[in-house]
């Protein structure tokens, strides 16, 4: 079985390194990436098995791109080639009505910096376990 990519996006350098040092010593290869334009990059480079998004960027060049938007250029980009890759929203906003999008617009799980990597750890494997069940042809 190979190693399951996860590319964690957040433009808080800190919270990414965080990230990566808990899901490699958990088995996972993990990309990176601060913003989405790098996003975007890694994920036609890569093609992460998951994706752990955080909701709010610094805008980009005469753009505003956030989690949402990421999250709908991935559905785009996904559906004609592939089945969706699970995403995992992370965000340090307080407001309920973030969670309520992310699950509307299709994220497997919410988070709320900082994050319990415990629980996110778990919530990475059902994910990916399931997805992998999902993708087996039945017996």
């Amino acid at each position: 079985m190979s190693t399951k990519k996860i590319l964690v996006v957040d433009d808080n350098p800190v919270i990414v390194k965080g990230l990566a040092l808990k899901l490699k010593s958990a088995g996972y290869e993990v990309l990176e990436a601060e913003d989405a334009s790098s996003a975007f990059k890694v994920v036609r480079e890569h093609d992460p098995d998951l994706l752990i998004l955080d909701i709010n960027f610094p805008a980009d060049i005469n753009m505003t791109w956030d989690g949402f938007t990421v999250m709908q250029w991935l559905e785009r980009l996904w559906q004609d080639t592939q089945k969706p890759k699970p995403v995992i929203i992370i965000t340090g906003e307080e407001s309920p009505k973030y969670e309520d999008r992310a699950k509307a617009a299709g994220a497997v799980a919410f988070f709320r910096k900082p994050v319990d990597n415990a629980e996110l750890l778990k919530v990475v494997a059902r994910t990916l376990d399931a997805k992998d069940s999902a993708s087996k042809p039945a017996a």
